[in-house]
C-alpha cells in the first residue's frame, strides 16, 4: 500500500485499516513541513484485518497535532493471472438408475426410416432403447443376438443431438470396450445442423473407433470431402504395448480448437490434425457437433461376426464430458528399438507454477528430471518398460500421466527373398501409378549399398495429393506376418526429396479397395520416413496401422506405395531391392544356411532316364534344418519346373512330400537334369525360402549296382575285340560276398 503524507508539526502518525470489528495500526515516521512517501506491506495487517472487506481507514497524529495532509493512497503490487485450468462445461456420470433424456435420445430401428438401411455400412443390428441400460455408476450398451425388425442383432445408439451441442473445447470418456469379430463400438461427434450440407460436407469427428476384433487398436478419424463417392476421411491409431482395451476403462477424448483437433488416449498425445492436413477439402469443423456412443454390428467394416463371436457384447461408460480449457498430456515414442538412445518425453499444458516427477522402468533418465521435458535412454527389452510423469500445478490436484513402452527386442534380421529387385524375375507386376514410372531405368548413383546396374525410377505427379504406384501380386499368402512385425518390407531408395520425408505402403485386397472408399479393403499400412538425400538408403517400412479390419489377411493381392501423401510435389524417387525380411524375435529366421542338398551330382545313382537332349536325371535329396522351431511345420511353395519328378515331369505341390529325417529335418526327394540348376521355395512357419541347387555334369555312364549275394547279368557296352576272357572274369567278379 503507497500514501504520501505532510504535516507542519506532526513526527509520528499511526495508520489503521479497519475491516469492521477489526483495525490493525502502522507507524509512519514524518520528516516536518515536507510531504513524506510511504510504502507498507500488506503483510502488515492481514493477519488481523481482512484486506478483501477493508472499510475504511483511521489516522492517530496524536496529542496537540493539528493538521496532516494525506495524498495517493493506493494499492500497488504484481498482477496476478489466475491460471489457465479446465472449467467443467457439461457432463453425464450416469449415477442415476436410468438414462437421462434430457441429455440423450435413443435412436430406434436400423436407419431405413430415414433412408439409411444398414446405416451406410450394411450393418445387421436393429437399434432398440432398451439395449441401453444405467446402473451401478456407468452405462451399458449391449449387443446382443436376438431377431427384431428383421435383424438378427440388437444393439443401442444414443446421441446427444438438439440436447447438448457443442462447438469448441475437450470431449472426454471414459470407456470399458467389448470383443468379438464384427463388433464395432464407438464414441464419436455429428454435425448438429448440416451448415455446409451433407455428410460428409458438413463432417464427422470419431473420438473412438474399435474393431472388436483387434483388441489392442483404436482409431481416431475425420470425415470430410464432397458426397458420396468423394467423401473421404483421415484418421490415425494407436495399439497398446500390454494387454487390451477389454480389461479395463480408458479416457478416450479429443481438445477441439478452431483449426486443431488432437486425440488422446489417457492423456497421451497419439493424433493431430489441422485443416493443411486435408486441403484442398474443406475443414467443416466450426459448428455445433453432438455426441453419439453406440454398438454396431457387422458390415463393410467391421466385417460381419464369425463362430469366433459370442454375445451379448457391452461397451460400459463410466462418464462422458465437456470441458472449457486444455489438460496436461504426454508426448513421446511409444515404441523404440533396442537400447535406443536420445529419446525425449514431454508434458505439455501442465498449468502455471507446475512441477514435475519423471520415472522410467526399463531406461535411465540422462537429462531432464524435474522439468516439462525429459531425455530416456532404453535399454534391452522390458514387458513392464514404462515412462511417468506427475505434475502438481496452481490448478489444484496432483495428476500423473504413465506410457507404457514396447522396446523392440534385438532381432535377428535376414534377407528371405525380393519382390522386386529390376534384375530377376519380380513376385509384383506393375499395374499404373498417378506419376511416371521407368522400368528398368539406369541406377544414378552405384555405391556399396546398391550397386545393380538397373533400378526403378518414378516421378511424383504434383497434381496428385496421395499420389501412388499399384503393383499386383500373389506372393502374401498371410499379411499377418508384417503387421505382427516378424517379416518386414524394406527397400532401397535415392530421391531428391527432403530429409523426413514420408513414405507409405499399403497392402490391399482389389475386390474390396476402390479409390474413393478408404478404408475399405485396406488391410494394412507401413511407413517409412527418408534419412538422407540424393543418396541411395535402405528403408524398414514399419507397421503403422490397420484401416479396414475386415480385410481379410489371407486377402491382400495389391501393394499401393504413396510418395509423400496428402502433398502436391514433385520429387524424383529411385528404388530397388525390394525386399521381404525375416525379423521375428522368437524363432531364429530361416536362411539359406539350413538348405543342405544331400550328396548332390551322385554319380553312383543317377535316374536311369536319358533325355532326348542326351542329358541323365540326377537323383537328389533337399535337407532342410528346421530344428530352431519347436514344432516345424515344411509346405512346398513353387518352383522354377526345373524340379522333376521321377516320370521327368516338373514337381509340383501335390507331388512334393517332406520326409520328417528325425531332429527337425526334413528331406524332399526330386530329381532334374545334369546340366541345370532348379530353385525351390518352401515355407517353413510362415516363412517363405527360396533354394537353387547346382548344375551337374552328365556321368559318363549309367553304373549299374550289384546286388548282395546273388548272380546277375550286366551289359557294360564295352568295346569287345577279343575280350571275352576279361568279359567272363568280369562276370564272375561280380558276384560279391559284402
Amino acid at each position: 500500500m503507497h500514501i504520501d503524507v505532510w504535516s507542519i508539526d506532526a513526527t509520528l502518525v499511526n495508520i489503521y485499516p479497519i475491516s469492521p470489528p477489526n483495525e490493525k495500526g502502522f507507524a509512519l515516521n514524518l520528516e516536518k513541513g515536507v510531504w513524506n512517501s510511504f510504502d507498507i506491506p500488506l503483510s502488515a495487517f492481514s493477519d488481523v484485518v481482512n484486506l478483501a472487506e477493508v472499510l475504511q481507514f483511521k489516522f492517530d497524529g496524536g496529542t496537540g497535532v493539528e493538521t496532516i495532509f494525506i495524498d495517493n493512497l493506493y494499492f500497488y503490487g504484481e498482477c496476478y493471472i489466475a491460471p489457465d485450468c479446465p472449467q467443467l462445461v457439461w457432463a453425464d456420470e450416469f449415477d442415476g438408475t436410468s438414462l437421462n433424456l434430457s441429455n440423450w435420445t435413443p435412436l430406434t430401428g436400423d436407419g431405413c426410416d430415414i433412408n439409411l438401411c444398414g446405416w451406410g455400412n450394411n450393418e445387421l443390428q436393429w437399434y432398440q432403447p432398451q439395449n441401453a441400460v444405467v446402473s451401478n455408476g456407468s452405462l451399458k450398451i449391449t449387443a446382443k443376438q436376438e431377431s427384431v425388425g428383421g435383424r438378427a442383432y440388437t444393439s443401442a445408439r444414443l446421441i446427444t443431438k438438439d440436447k447438448q451441442d457443442f462447438t469448441y473445447g475437450r470431449f472426454e470418456a471414459s470407456i470399458k470396450l467389448p470383443e468379438g469379430q464384427g463388433i464395432w463400438p464407438a464414441f464419436w461427434m455429428f454435425h448438429t445442423d448440416a451448415v455446409y450440407g451433407p455428410w460428409p460436407m458438413s463432417g464427422e469427428i470419431d473420438i473412438m473407433e474399435y474393431l472388436g476384433q483387434e483388441k489392442d487398436r483404436i482409431f481416431g478419424t475425420i470425415h470430410h470431402g464432397d458426397l458420396v463417392p468423394n467423401n473421404r476421411n483421415t484418421s490415425g491409431g494407436f495399439r497398446l504395448v500390454n494387454g487390451d482395451f477389454t480389461e479395463r476403462f480408458y479416457e478416450f477424448a479429443i481438445e477441439w480448437e478452431e483449426n486443431v483437433i488432437r486425440w488422446y488416449i489417457d492423456d497421451y498425445l497419439y493424433l493431430t490434425l489441422r485443416p493443411e492436413d486435408i486441403a484442398p477439402d474443406f475443414w467443416p469443423f466450426n459448428q455445433d457437433f453432438h455426441f453419439l456412443l453406440n454398438v454396431a454390428v457387422g458390415g463393410n467394416l467391421p466385417g460381419n461376426p464369425d463362430a469366433t463371436t459370442t454375445f451379448p457384447q457391452t461397451m460400459e461408460v463410466d462418464y462422458v464430458r465437456v470441458y472449457k480449457g486444455r489438460f496436461a498430456h504426454l508426448t513421446g515414442t511409444q515404441r523404440v528399438d533396442y537400447q535406443a538412445e536420445g529419446e525425449v518425453y514431454t508434458v505439455e499444458n501442465a498449468g502455471p507454477g507446475s512441477s514435475y516427477n519423471w520415472t522410467v522402468e526399463g531406461g535411465t533418465i540422462v537429462a531432464g528430471q524435474g522439468t516439462s521435458q525429459i531425455t530416456v535412454n532404453w535399454g534391452e527389452a522390458n514387458q513392464n518398460a514404462k515412462v511417468s510423469v506427475t505434475t502438481t500445478s496452481e490448478c489444484g490436484a496432483e495428476n500423473t500421466i504413465s506410457l507404457d513402452v514396447a522396446i523392440d527386442v534385438q532381432r535377428v534380421i535376414v534377407r528371405e527373398f525380393a519382390l522386386e529387385n529390376f534384375d530377376d524375375e519380380a513376385l509384383i507386376t506393375f499395374l499404373n501409378a498417378s506419376g511416371t514410372f521407368t522400368d528398368n531405368a539406369a541406377n544414378p548413383a552405384p555405391n556399396d549399398l546398391n550397386n545393380s546396374a538397373l533400378v526403378g525410377k518414378y516421378v511424383r505427379n504434383d497434381g496428385a495429393q496421395f499420389d501412388n504406384i499399384q503393383y499386383s501380386t500373389a506372393a502374401i499368402p498371410d499379411a499377418s506376418v508384417f503387421t505382427s512385425g516378424s517379416k518386414t518390407f524394406y527397400v532401397d531408395f535415392y530421391t531428391d526429396a527432403p530429409v523426413g520425408t514420408p513414405l507409405l505402403l499399403q497392402l490391399e485386397n482389389s475386390n474390396e479397395s476402390l479409390p474413393t472408399n478408404f478404408p475399405a479393403g485396406r488391410h494394412s499400412r507401413y511407413q517409412a520416413i527418408t534419412t538422407v538425400q540424393n543418396a541411395w538408403q535402405r528403408l524398414a517400412f514399419t507397421f503403422l496401422d490397420r484401416p479396414d479390419g475386415g480385410t481379410s489377411n489371407t486377402g491382400v493381392d495389391r501393394i499401393v506405395f504413396l510418395f509423400n501423401p496428402n502433398t502436391f510435389t514433385n520429387n524424383t524417387y529411385y528404388y530397388d531391392n525390394f525386399d521381404r525380411y525375416c525379423t521375428d524375435e522368437e524363432e531364429k529366421c530361416f536362411d539359406d544356411s539350413d538348405f543342405v542338398l544331400s550328396d548332390p551330382c551322385n554319380c553312383r545313382n543317377p535316374k536311369n532316364i536319358v533325355l532326348a537332349d542326351g542329358t541323365y536325371l540326377f537323383e537328389d535329396t533337399l535337407k532342410i534344418d528346421a530344428s530352431s522351431f519347436a514344432n516345424p511345420t515344411i509346405t512346398f511353395v513353387s518352383q522354377d519346373g526345373k524340379m522333376l519328378n521321377a516320370a521327368g515331369a516338373p514337381l509340383t505341390a501335390t507331388t512334393a512330400n517332406f520326409i520328417p529325417l528325425g531332429g527337425g529335418v526334413f528331406g524332399l526327394q526330386f530329381y532334374k537334369r545334369s546340366n541345370t540348376t532348379a530353385t525351390i521355395t518352401v515355407d517353413v512357419n510362415g516363412q517363405q525360402r527360396s533354394f537353387t541347387t547346382t548344375s551337374c555334369t552328365p556321368c559318363p555312364a549309367v553304373v549299374a549296382v550289384p546286388t548282395m549275394g546273388q548272380w546277375g547279368l550286366f551289359l557294360f557296352g564295352l568295346l569287345m575285340i577279343n575280350l571275352s576272357l576279361i568279359f567272363l572274369y568280369q562276370k564272375r567278379m561280380l558276384y560279391s560276398h559284402q
